[in-house]
């Protein structure tokens, strides 16, 4: 009698794990029955997709291209760097920097001069705007025409933004320059950031306003700790590589430099350092500092400035 009991409770015991185990399939096989419906759901709606990122053809991708305008170039008279850039255009952004004093805001006035037409902005935080008048007109005799906010308020990405926005609208301005980066990273500071995540995430956004708002933007920033004497180049950017990755184009400005005993002569012999350029050339191109402007030897005088001869 008891071997029977003993039988009948094993019976028991097998029936009832065949009955979970099948009862654990048959969930299983609901749960993958879900999974397929949902995944088809998805698929239905992905088929439906026709957002900005969608996946397209190649076909239709050229297609695209035949039917958008070609952007409107326009140039800055200096023969050569017309040539190596290929005109420029709006929707990008170029980094130049260059050793303290060898002429990168002076060159940037030059070219806010020739891209009048476009209506340059000028975001100055290391000069007012006044100064950098007063700066143009001493070396060159006259006031040039560009647009600026007439007080700074919060040097950060946010406030860059919302004046290229105003700028746009009530001038349309193409042109943006931003002097420079070492503002906007104090005032981007972090409590757990690097200058190097700093000045990374701050290329990346200029980047960003220049493609999203469809402007040219010249942002400056300075070099390392190089020799007056010695030619920079892209390495000696200072604290981040970030910016030369992050632009269209780094432009680097450097006078001839010698000593005399103890003193450093800047001459006016000066190179422009095309380098990372994603869109046309790089190499350099020489210029001449005469008179508050860069000249080319075999420069042709840009329209309406024949009192520069």
């Amino acid at each position: 009698m008891l071997f029977l009991v003993v039988l009948t409770e094993k019976a028991d015991m097998d029936t009832k794990a065949l009955l979970n185990s099948l009862e654990k399939e048959i969930r299983n096989n609901e749960n993958s029955l879900q999974q397929d419906q949902q995944l088809l759901r998805l698929q239905s709606i992905a088929a439906q997709y026709e957002g900005d990122d969608r996946v397209i053809s190649t076909t239709e991708l050229l297609e695209e291209i035949k039917n958008t305008p070609i952007k409107e170039k326009f140039f800055s008279g200096f023969k050569d760097l017309d040539i190596k850039m290929e005109g420029f255009v709006t929707g990008e952004n170029i980094f130049l920097t260059g050793i303290t004093k060898h002429g990168k805001t002076s060159f940037c006035m030059e070219l806010s001069v020739r891209f009048r037409e476009q209506n340059p902005l000028w975001l100055s935080f290391e000069e007012r705007a006044i100064d950098l008048l007063r700066k143009f007109h001493s070396k060159t005799g006259e006031y040039p025409l560009f647009f600026t906010p007439r007080k700074n308020e919060r040097p950060n990405l946010e406030w860059i933004e919302t004046k290229i926005v105003e700028a746009k609208a009530k001038f349309d301005s193409k042109v943006v320059f931003i002097d420079h980066i070492g503002f906007l990273s104090d005032a981007e500071r972090g409590k757990d950031d690097t200058e190097a995540s700093r000045l990374e995430r701050i290329s990346r956004t200029i980047h960003s306003l220049a493609v999203k708002w469809d402007v040219l933007i010249f942002l400056m920033g300075h070099l390392t700790k190089v020799r007056s004497d010695q030619n920079p180049d892209i390495e000696n950017i200072k604290g981040s590589s970030a910016m030369a990755q992050e632009s269209d184009l780094t432009m680097l400005i450097w006078r001839k430099t010698h000593r005399e005993g103890e003193k450093v002569i800047i001459e006016n012999v000066t190179n422009l350092s095309l380098q990372a350029n994603r869109r046309g050339q790089t190499g350099n191109i020489e210029f001449i500092y005469r008179g508050g402007h860069f000249l080319e030897e075999t420069w042709d005088l840009p329209a309406n400035e024949e009192s520069w001869q």
